[in-house]
């Protein structure tokens, strides 16, 4: 009994140290566009299309592989992402308003620090 129960338990760790986290990210149809141009995906992520337009829209996959279809104000759209999902979109009544999938890692931001750097604090003050 002792022995099935270590595999178990030595089973479910590995499933932890292999599992990726999936994430979902919003990308806005906005007057002009989409907001963010570029959203940094890997397969397994979802991204939600939201219209911010005053009228009904519709993102279609550059060779339209996929489709919102017509999104009313305000209304989503979900589109699992895995490796084979086309990765240019733009307006279905626009293809010069356009936004991407990259499946690169995103840049970092200028103003963060790296990682092997180390920020100094102060020690806060006592309130003795």
């Amino acid at each position: 009994m002792f022995k099935p129960m270590m595999f178990s338990i030595a089973a479910l760790a590995a499933s932890f140290g292999t599992s990726a986290s999936a994430a979902n990210f919003n990308i806005l149809i906005v007057e002009g566009g989409f907001f963010p141009e570029i959203t940094y995906v890997q397969p397994g992520d979802s991204v939600t299309f939201v219209n911010q337009l005053t009228v009904s829209a519709t993102a279609t996959a550059s060779d339209e592989s996929w489709s919102t279809g017509p999104l009313s104000v305000n209304a989503t759209y979900n589109l699992p992402i895995a490796a084979e999902t086309a990765l240019i979109f733009s307006y279905a009544s626009d293809s010069g308003k356009s936004g991407v999938l990259s499946f690169d890692f995103a840049p970092l931001d200028a103003d963060a620090p790296l990682l092997d750097e180390v920020v100094e604090t102060e020690e806060p003050e006592s309130l003795d």
